[in-house]
């Protein structure tokens, strides 16, 4: 009796174990806020290859044993009491983990398509913005205005995206729920405000404004309110990008006669420039683990896909081709970058490891295609392409197989926006 007691003690904290990480995968694809802690403790284990029966192992070696077989004195000398620990233990963890689920709006058995993707179009006449299913159904026009919007970027819990439009008169940075309510306006100045971007945290916006005669760096709340002024000099500061863990901002400026790309606290202190040569340097990207910035530069004469370690240290050339090679976008995995490449005589979308080994034409179309962007699962990557006449959106597996043509309009689609 005492070793089946044990055995299904044994067997419940394995059950525990295994259902806690499934559990938490699935949940990894629905609760946006907590999605980046998910995914990176289930790499951690994937990358060590650690089961459940070897955590189940660090778990027993920590209590001061050395192997699964060797079971704690406490469970042999009170079985029973361990077991019923064990299956509460189960119960409770279970219980939990189903209510989060069900605050979040997810049943087993609903089908919700992991992403959507906003997009800029002006098959009504002017540029307005779009959110359609991943596989292109379901395109829903979000505004309505006879002057340009454009630029949509997803909130990081995919519930609000972010744009510019001139219907004012001069370009500002606005809000609209992913339903289209609530268009909110947040900047509301008579300079020009561009280039919004989402803290990872989602309680703040980083964006390029005029207002003080040229471009500055500025910082507000995701409401508009407290906007706060980051950099201070007379030239020019723009692209703003947050690190992934909302410590530092990136972005590029002409401060020292050409276009380099500087770094900075979150609050506007220990502004450094990262990349520091006579060339340009534009176009800053964080990796996911923000160890290294990926960027473009001209410093070899012709445009190529560099990366930089977060300090700016060890700058690498992974295009190193005589045609031009820009917009890299790093795979959420970090281990690939797609980019766009002239390289075969015009623009086509490749993705290379992240060392810059392996490139690879993933289009190969006569056509000209461009501004390639992950789906969160890594699965897909949607691009823009004019193959068939127009400028539509595209998507296609992350190995260039079944490309998909997600708009078919006769008008132009572009600026495809993954929601996270």
């Amino acid at each position: 009796m005492k070793r089946f007691l044990l055995l299904a003690s044994d067997i419940a904290l394995r059950f525990w174990l295994t259902l806690t990480r499934v559990v938490f995968i699935i949940l990894s694809s629905v609760l946006a806020p907590i999605r980046y802690l998910l995914h990176l403790f289930d790499r951690w284990l994937r990358k060590r290859k650690i089961s459940p029966s070897r955590l189940l192992g660090y778990v027993r070696e920590m209590a001061g044993k050395k192997t699964l077989v060797r079971i704690p004195d406490m469970v042999r000398r009170r079985p029973k009491l361990t077991i019923l620990l064990s299956i509460s233990i189960v119960v409770i963890v279970t219980v939990l983990l189903l209510w989060i689920v069900a605050l979040s709006g997810f049943t087993c058995g609903g089908g919700e398509s992991p992403s959507r993707i906003a997009f800029v179009s002006d098959r009504d006449g002017d540029y307005e913005i779009y959110v359609m299913d991943a596989d292109g159904s379901n395109p829903t026009r979000l505004t309505n205005h006879q002057a340009n919007d454009w630029s949509p970027l997803w909130s990081p819990d995919d519930d609000i995206l972010t744009f510019v439009s001139d219907r004012e008169g001069n370009e500002e940075i606005y809000v609209v729920d992913a339903d289209g309510s609530n268009l909110t306006n947040l900047t509301s100045n008579q300079g020009g405000d561009r280039y919004p971007s989402w803290s990872p945290d989602g309680h703040k916006i980083a964006f390029a404004s005029d207002r003080d005669d040229n471009y500055e760096i500025y910082v507000m709340d995701a409401d508009g309110s407290n906007p706060t002024r980051l950099t201070n000099n007379p030239a020019s500061d723009w692209l703003p990008s947050w690190s992934p863990d909302g410590r530092k901002i990136t972005f590029i400026s002409d401060r020292d006669g050409n276009i380099e790309i500087y770094t900075m606290d979150a609050d506007g202190s220990n502004l450094t420039n990262l990349t520091n040569d006579p060339a340009n340097d534009w176009d800053p990207l964080w990796s996911p683990d923000e160890d290294k910035i990926a960027f473009a530069s001209d410093r070899d004469g012709n445009i190529e896909i560099y990366t930089m370690d977060a300090d700016g240290s060890n700058p690498t050339n992974l295009t190193n081709n005589p045609a031009n090679d820009g917009l890299p976008s790093w795979s959420p995995e970090e281990d690939k970058i797609a980019f766009v490449s002239e390289r075969d005589g015009n623009s086509e979308v490749y993705v290379m490891d992240d060392d810059g080994s392996n490139p690879t034409n993933l289009t190969n179309n006569p056509a000209e295609e461009s501004m390639p962007s992950w789906s969160p699962d890594e699965s897909k990557i949607a691009f823009v392409s004019d193959r068939d006449g127009n400028v539509e959106i595209y998507t296609m597996d992350a190995d260039g197989s079944n490309p998909t043509n997600l708009t078919s309009n006769q008008a132009g689609d572009g600026m495809p926006s993954w929601s996270p």
